[in-house]
């Protein structure tokens, strides 16, 4: 066997062994992080005079699940990014705080949302900007306050 005939083999061998270890990895890591997928959750608000029903969705995403979508819709539908026209959109790693009383939501948040022009409620929903610090209190002491 001539001298380029063994190290063509040899090469072959090689490249053979990476692209093995390369899909190994591929796999090993998509099993591995397929738990990483969005987290969704929805609450939903039902008022007490009409029955009509909104809901509180929440997606949750990233390595360390440090990016979070809230969204207030009249939708129940579980995937969603969003409709600034129909929908109260809260975006960025901060969760909001809650309470439903009396056909009225009202949300304590550091940023608020744009009102949407076509959102129909009869439900109402009043949102309260407060600073990071007043956000904390209220999340570590007022138990009447729900997460999202």
């Amino acid at each position: 066997m001539s001298f380029s005939k063994k190290i063509f083999k040899i090469i072959i061998v090689i490249i053979s062994l990476v692209i093995t270890i390369l899909i190994a990895i591929i796999i090993y890591f998509y099993v591995t992080f397929r738990e990483f997928s969005p987290i969704v959750s929805i609450d939903t608000l039902t008022s007490k005079k009409t029955g009509e029903k909104i809901f509180i969705k929440s997606k949750t995403w990233g390595l360390l699940g440090g990016a979070h979508l809230i969204v207030i819709s009249n939708s129940s539908e579980k995937e969603f990014n969003g409709n600034p026209i129909t929908d109260y959109i809260y975006k960025g790693s901060e969760s909001f705080l809650y309470n439903f009383q009396n056909d009225t939501l009202r949300i304590y948040t550091t940023k608020e949302s744009e009102i949407p022009a076509d959102f129909k409620s009869e439900i109402v929903i009043i949102q309260n900007e407060i600073p990071g610090w007043k956000f904390q209190e209220l999340k570590e002491n007022d138990k009447t306050l729900l997460v999202r």
